[in-house]
């Protein structure tokens, strides 16, 4: 009986944690692209640059950007994906700038959900999230 519960313990453990790692879905001569699922219908996409990319800020300032995390919500039978929460580091994985934007909707609001763009990006990590609920 031990070892079943052990057994049984030890399976639990690894399927939690398979189920937290981030998956691969492009590596090109640009960016490293991945995904890991939040929640029933989101999920947080990594970019991780090859080269820094730079972005000028509101106040002129510029950033180097070697990684960016942002947090999706999907809704997958509208084809729709909208920005809950964007952060931006540094080569060193500091953050440079972090961003929630559950502050400026209502939880019942459905944040900025847009329309996704046929073949871009946005539409293929729609695909990807909504292919891996099916």
């Amino acid at each position: 009986m031990k070892k079943f519960l052990l057994l049984l313990i030890s399976f639990t453990t690894y399927f939690n944690i398979q189920a937290q790692e981030w998956k691969l879905l492009d590596d090109n001569d640009e960016y490293t692209l991945f995904i890991r699922n939040h929640s029933e219908n989101s999920a947080w996409v990594k970019w991780e640059y090859k080269k820094l990319k730079v972005s000028e800020t509101l106040f002129g300032k510029e950033e180097k950007i070697k990684r960016v995390l942002t947090l999706f919500k999907f809704d997958c039978s509208k084809k729709q994906s909208g920005i809950m929460a964007k952060i931006s580091y540094d080569v060193k994985g500091e953050v440079l700038s972090s961003e929630d934007y559950s502050k400026y909707y209502n939880i019942s609001e459905d944040y900025n959900m847009e329309h996704v763009i046929p073949d871009s990006i946005g539409e293929w990590v729609l695909f990807k999230f909504c292919e891996s609920k099916e």
